[in-house]
């Protein structure tokens, strides 16, 4: 934990503060484009598949954690309200910069969970708030 203490002291001022409200409001915009624009393959162009990565479309490794959690109208609202309340308890007791530490580290898990069996989502970094 000291090790941790340290990069907090030194990296903490460029934690982002309320991570999960930037992250669940991108879900929902997207969301909304999906609804509104069933036509647009939003989705498939976010999601992280590691045979289109090896072919240059490396955003996909960034994107997919915006991907939303539900194709339902009432469950998108309720999944998004569940992951602000939660994400923010988590870190009003961590801090920003620890609960940035624990979300990038679940990003790079969730990355590698992919590079093994060649497709990810952020499903279970998001449910690992609990």
């Amino acid at each position: 934990m000291k090790w941790l203490n340290h990069l907090d002291y030194k990296f903490g001022r460029y934690a982002i503060p309320h991570l999960m409200y930037y992250l669940s409001g991108i879900m929902l915009a997207i969301f909304l484009i999906d609804l509104f624009l069933p036509g647009a393959p939003v989705q498939s162009l976010l999601a992280l598949d590691m045979g289109l990565v090896a072919q240059g479309q490396i955003w996909r490794l960034i994107t997919f954690i915006f991907l939303p959690p539900s194709s339902s109208p009432f469950w998108i609202l309720f999944n998004l309200y569940f992951y602000c309340l939660l994400g923010n308890a988590l870190e009003s007791e961590w801090g920003a910069f620890r609960f940035n530490v624990y979300y990038l580290c679940g990003v790079l898990g969730s990355i590698l969970a992919a590079w093994v069996t060649g497709y990810g989502v952020n499903h279970f970094l998001n449910l690992s708030l609990f």
